[in-house]
């Protein structure tokens, strides 16, 4: 597995544990995040973010399905799975909580500083996949 693989799934770890001092560590000080168009700069600001996510999404677990890397960038294909646990807020307007386990899939595009650490790190996420799980009926 190469170095860079091995952080990422370290940084998903600390994620999915809710340990984002921990997971911005992986992170170029001044990063340049995008997370479904919102952007954030800054360690101090993805740390936040994160954290209002664990509101919104608990229990997340991330895994890897795809992975490529090279010339100074890596890709990833997840699947992640939450519990929509609190108003999630999205491009279309925040939405209260329903209770319902999430599939989410995205995808993660990152670049990789001088110093090993990722400093450009863009996520697309299936808004329409995700919002087709919150609006549907609970069985």
């Amino acid at each position: 597995m190469s170095r860079y693989r091995a952080n990422l799934e370290r940084f998903y770890a600390a994620i999915d544990t809710s340990e984002f001092a921990a997971a911005v560590e992986f992170l170029g000080e001044d990063v340049d995040w995008i997370w479904g168009g919102v952007p954030q700069t800054g360690r101090a600001a993805v740390q936040k973010f994160l954290a209002g996510g664990q509101q919104s999404l608990a229990d997340r677990k991330h895994r890897i399905v795809a992975y490529v890397e090279g010339h100074g960038g890596v890709a990833a294909e997840l699947a992640v799975t939450a519990v929509h646990s609190g108003p999630l807020s999205l491009p279309t307007g925040p939405v209260p909580p329903t209770g319902k386990s999430l599939n989410i899939s995205a995808c993660h595009i990152l670049h990789v500083d001088s110093d090993g650490r990722f400093d450009v790190s863009h996520i697309y996420v299936d808004f329409v996949g995700l919002l087709g799980q919150i609006s549907e009926p609970a069985t």
